[in-house]
């Protein structure tokens, strides 16, 4: 039993080593994913490189344009207005040798525009590496968890650690947008008995995230010239009442809502109105608002109870109104995003915090993401097990200079390479 620890204790060094040994490897892999522009729906370019580098590794690649009359047939479709040529989907598999579990390592390639590139201390597609840092779009979000997975992977594979299972690497399109990406992995049959998505948790092992559906408030007013505004009903002025109440609904659903995964947060259910349209002429009383946003839930609760809540409070409060009583607003949905759990007792939750402790020596921070991924699709449909973790921090996905700490993608793809052996079993 005791050579039994040591010679696992020593092929760990092995591997630790091994990585540490290729951290200019990996920063490079690193800085070419941020150099090449990848925003969502222009991903082609990142995915031919990805598919250059996971057949150098000798991996199985799967590349394919995935269809939208194959996605919108399945009940996790979301809808996007852009289709997917010239956008493909790429994934590569290691073949295990037999009488181990298997796992999919996802992450999603695309990222957000950068916005205005003067406001950029580091252009967002320069891969810069200042104070420990590497910087540019898509660092955080999703991009260095993404080489953590691959580079964990890579690092085994040359140092001829042979899995028993398979591990499948996902690079998906489109998960800013929709999450189809994913979804057209598990239409063309991708399985595994366990997944981890790189999301940016700052090394924290997320087994939950909340979802949230997005919803659209039509409030009609009447029309009349500005000098009359008094002879008209500014449906602005209306809609202002709704979003009061909603913000009140906040601001009780965030009261009572609980879970223990989510105890982090302030707020564990966010409502966001994000868009208002109303009005066609400055010295016109607006006819129409449209109001159009999101509301969050959390996996223990049910969405169609979510979504009852959200049209008792615009129907309670047209209800005090004398316009809006007899000019009801109008609730529509405009689509959802699943919340999504697994058990914190699953063995991957418990291999991934040993190899977690193992390496920085410290139990891990477990709690969940207060936003949609890909999870929903894997945990939903696929019936797969999936927790998120990464380097990086989601305060960075999206904003100026988004950076990421170079330690903390050492970090993630040691502890990712340590789950690996562990999860699939391994012959050195």
């Amino acid at each position: 039993m005791q050579r039994g620890i040591s010679l696992e204790n020593n092929l760990e060094k092995r591997i630790l080593n091994s990585i540490d040994a290729r951290r200019n490897d990996i920063v490079e892999f690193l800085r070419d994913l941020v150099k090449i522009p990848s925003i969502a729906g222009d991903e082609r370019q990142v995915q031919e490189f990805i598919a250059s580098n996971l057949q150098n590794m000798r991996l199985k690649v799967d590349v394919w344009e995935p269809k939208l009359s194959e996605l919108k047939l399945h009940p996790g479709y979301s809808r996007v207005e852009q289709d997917y040529l010239g956008r493909p989907v790429v994934v590569g598999v290691l073949k295990g040798r037999g009488g181990g579990k298997s796992l999919i390592l996802n992450g999603h390639i695309d990222v957000v525009p950068p916005g205005l590139t003067s406001a950029w201390k580091h252009g967002p597609w320069s891969g810069d590496v200042e104070g420990g840092k590497l910087f540019g779009r898509g660092a955080s979000d999703m991009k260095g968890g993404f080489a953590a997975l691959v580079m964990a992977v890579k690092c085994l594979a040359e140092e001829e650690i042979r899995l028993n299972g398979d591990v499948i690497i996902e690079s998906v399109v489109d998960e800013e947008r929709s999450g189809n990406g994913t979804l057209a992995c598990i239409l063309r049959g991708y399985k595994a008995d366990a997944g981890i998505i790189g999301e940016p948790t700052n090394l924290e092992v997320h087994l939950a995230h909340a979802g949230s559906t997005w919803f659209r408030v039509k409030i009609d007013g009447r029309a009349a010239h500005g000098g009359l505004r008094y002879e008209g009903v500014s449906a602005i002025e209306k809609a202002v009442q709704i979003h009061e109440a909603l913000l009140k609904l906040e601001a009780q659903r965030s009261r009572d809502a609980t879970h223990l995964l989510f105890k982090a947060y302030s707020n564990l259910v966010p409502l966001n109105i994000g868009t208002i349209k109303a009005g066609v002429w400055p010295s016109t009383v607006p006819e129409e608002c449209i109001m159009e946003g999101r509301i969050g839930y959390l996996p223990n609760e049910v969405i169609s109870s979510v979504r009852h809540q959200l049209e008792d409070c615009v129907k309670q409060t047209a209800k005090k109104d004398a316009w809006m009583r007899k000019h009801q607003p109008k609730v529509e949905w405009l689509g959802v995003w699943d919340a999504s759990e697994i058990a914190p007792g699953h063995k991957l939750a418990k291999l991934f915090k040993t190899a977690y402790k193992k390496i920085l020596k410290q139990e891990p921070r477990v709690s969940a993401s207060p936003w949609g991924t890909d999870m929903r699709l894997l945990v939903k449909y696929a019936r797969i097990p999936t927790l998120l973790f990464g380097p990086g921090e989601m305060r960075q996905a999206h904003s100026v200079n988004e950076c990421i700490r170079i330690q903390d993608i050492m970090k993630a793809t040691k502890i990712i390479a340590l789950t690996l052996i562990k999860w699939c079993g391994y012959q050195s």
